[in-house]
């Protein structure tokens, strides 16, 4: 059943889609099936044993038919369908800006650790959908490349008093300017990565019922590096389901801290634009950006803009892969690990 968390997408609230409900569903049923099989094919007596609840009184041995364990499995299935999107929703709304007023595009907000979160807009402003029974004590973090990040209590951020619109501001990070560097020609190149783009297994970041509550999402990929001081040039990924209009990705590199991505190894958003309903390999030039480094990395997608119609959006995953796979599925969430799964992402580095 916890297969099914791997192979299918998240959704907006914890009951999921139909598509994995039906997969843990015929799980439930397979295990009774096998269970009733094996108690007839090794002759065990069908009996109940145990206690009454509250009593030492000694339960009555009943007879269990192969239909029992059945009985309950209807009343089972309409409790696993009842929607807890109807759970009672708290909205916080605003807009992010800089320390001129300016706004504040595709900046990540969103509860640390949880799949909570979304992405401002292009006018800096957020719409982040909350349910009551997370507490008003609760942190919520703003944070962008090249800005210091911020955090405030829910409470800290109810609708202004008179109406006023709220406006969060994030001061730019002060950035310590090294000696100029005239970096050599290199003269070797690597391909790292890759993985079959056909592979029927996906990984989903959209929502179809709330998109932009996931935005923030994000997908990324191990690369073992040469060894040796190296520059990523290029970014490939493949994307094999897409019906929106328009939408943005933002490609992170990360060093790898305790065997999962930590500090940002960019100063600067790396945007990609996909229109159309654009399928198939994205190439990303990196060389602008300047990416160095010695040891291994994580390359990562994040969703973090979409316009127009459109309902899902997919990468490919490979399983098993020589690869090691890493998802966030939240804007401010914790990354989750995945050994011997990987999405179709390759990168040409020199040295």
């Amino acid at each position: 059943m916890n297969l099914s968390w791997n192979l299918f997408p998240v959704s907006e609230n914890a009951l999921g889609p139909l598509g994995p409900n039906i997969f843990r569903a015929l799980t439930i049923i397979l295990s009774i099936a096998l269970t009733v099989w094996h108690k007839r094919r090794s002759g065990e007596a069908w009996i109940i044993r145990g206690r009454r609840w509250l009593t030492d009184t000694p339960r009555q041995r009943q007879p269990l038919t192969f239909a029992s364990p059945f009985l309950f499995l209807p009343l089972g299935i309409a409790l696993l369908s009842l929607p807890l999107a109807g759970q009672a929703q708290r909205t916080l709304q605003g807009r992010v800006i800089d320390a001129q007023g300016r706004a504040l595009p595709y900046v990540n907000v969103g509860l640390p650790e949880t799949s909570l979160g979304t992405v401002s807009g292009m006018d800096g402003s957020f719409l982040l959908h909350l349910p009551d029974s997370i507490g008003s004590s609760r942190q919520v973090r703003f944070s962008m490349v090249g800005f210091e990040s911020k955090q405030f209590r829910i409470d800290q951020l109810a609708p202004a008093s008179g109406g006023g619109a709220l406006e969060i501001t994030l001061p730019e990070q002060a950035i310590e300017l090294s000696e100029v560097t005239v970096f050599p020609q290199y003269k070797k190149t690597r391909t790292i990565g890759k993985e079959r783009p056909g592979a029927a297994r996906f990984v989903n970041f959209s929502i179809s019922k709330l998109p932009n509550q996931n935005l923030g999402a994000e997908v990324g990929r191990k690369f073992r590096m040469p060894g040796k001081e190296a520059m990523v040039e290029q970014f490939h990924f493949y994307v094999s389901q897409n019906n929106f209009d328009t939408l943005r990705l933002r490609i992170n590199a990360y060093a790898l801290e305790n065997g999962r991505p930590g500090a940002p190894l960019m100063r600067e958003n790396i945007l990609v634009e996909l229109t159309g309903k654009k399928t198939g390999w994205i190439a990303v030039d990196l060389r602008p950006y300047q990416i160095l480094a010695r040891e291994d990395i994580v390359v990562a997608a994040e969703w973090i803009y979409y316009a127009g119609k459109g309902t899902y959006f997919a990468l490919p995953i490979s399983v098993p892969s020589d690869g090691v796979h890493f998802y966030q599925y939240g804007s401010q969430g914790s990354w989750k690990k995945f050994p011997m799964m990987s999405s179709a992402m390759y990168l040409t580095v020199s040295w």
